[in-house]
């Protein structure tokens, strides 16, 4: 789709790429708390071509690098001229950045992420700008918004958390415990655990198979048929446990069957070998050639020559 950018737009980038114009543009209207951290000797333009295409199509924009507290920081200046401004362009705003700093992280792995200073240039009819430009207030509960985004991420660190104040979490305290002990190597506690549990609170059939499932798929414990046995026999879900357990017996046919013929398949290839290095041996041929058409060992060809 073809860009279409107003000549407002675009004389002011003309002037903002201007690296002397853009630093006595950036002194002149950037809060005093960040221009005394700038060091505007260091001002550099920045490519954003990397910028998704669906947020780019009528956008004039300029990245600056420059250092901030002697540490890599940059400036995005958004050229704004549009006669019916945005609501959310916090929001708009908030994507770009997303953007830039996914593109410096995949650049620089290991590195901390640079400060964003956003600037708009706004240049339209309508004045003064009529809307927030403070990303809480696109929500619904800008105070709750604010101290959502401004907080750290809530972590739910399973593995930390004590099974007795697990079990206290409701039904949800099978999807926890069966993901904290997944790996356990005897697994037969946590199914007396989760038939209590499963006893307790009634969740749907698909979902206890679905969770009957992973502990047979993903767990390591050596004790999956007795772990079935558990909820078959102390649990409502008896035909859940039947039905894995009778696919675990299946599945483990099946991959006997499919080792025997593997097996089967090397046995007929060694004979093989074994027939072609006895004629070979009737000829006389070194056991250094023979061995390596045939693969076979010298301890193997000794007692194929012994043989006969």
């Amino acid at each position: 789709m073809i860009k279409t950018h107003s000549s407002h737009d675009i004389f002011a980038k003309r002037f903002l790429t201007d690296l002397k114009v853009a630093a006595d543009f950036l002194k002149a209207h950037l809060p005093e708390v960040i221009k005394s951290r700038c060091d505007f000797r260091s001002l550099k333009i920045e490519p954003t071509s990397y910028i998704e295409e669906d947020m780019r199509q009528h956008t004039t924009d300029i990245l600056y690098s420059l250092k901030l507290d002697n540490k890599p920081g940059f400036i995005y200046c958004l050229i704004e001229n549009q006669s019916k401004p945005e609501k959310l362009m916090a929001l708009r705003f908030w994507r770009y950045q997303a953007s830039i700093l996914k593109h410096y992280a995949e650049n620089n792995k290991g590195k901390s992420l640079p400060v964003i200073v956003p600037l708009l240039f706004y240049t339209g009819s309508q004045s003064p700008y009529p809307f927030s430009l403070d990303l809480a207030d696109c929500f619904e509960d800008p105070m709750l918004a604010k101290e959502v985004l401004t907080g750290p991420i809530h972590l739910i660190d399973i593995s930390v958390i004590p099974d007795d104040e697990i079990k206290t979490h409701g039904s949800a305290a099978l999807l926890e415990l069966v993901q904290k002990h997944i790996k356990a190597r005897d697994i037969l506690n946590l199914g007396y655990e989760i038939a209590a549990l499963l006893r307790h609170f009634r969740i749907s059939r698909d979902l206890a198979a679905d969770m009957l499932k992973y502990v047979v798929l993903e767990g390591e414990s050596q004790n999956i048929d007795a772990f079935l046995k558990i909820i078959q026999n102390e649990t409502e879900y008896r035909n859940e446990a039947v039905t894995i357990a009778e696919q675990l017996i299946q599945r483990g046919m099946q991959q006997g069957m499919q080792q025997g013929i593997q097996e089967g398949i090397q046995l007929g290839k060694l004979e093989e070998a074994r027939v072609i290095a006895k004629n070979m041996l009737k000829k006389g041929l070194g056991f250094d050639l023979i061995k390596e058409i045939t693969g076979l060992t010298d301890e193997e060809l000794k007692s194929l020559r012994n043989f006969h």
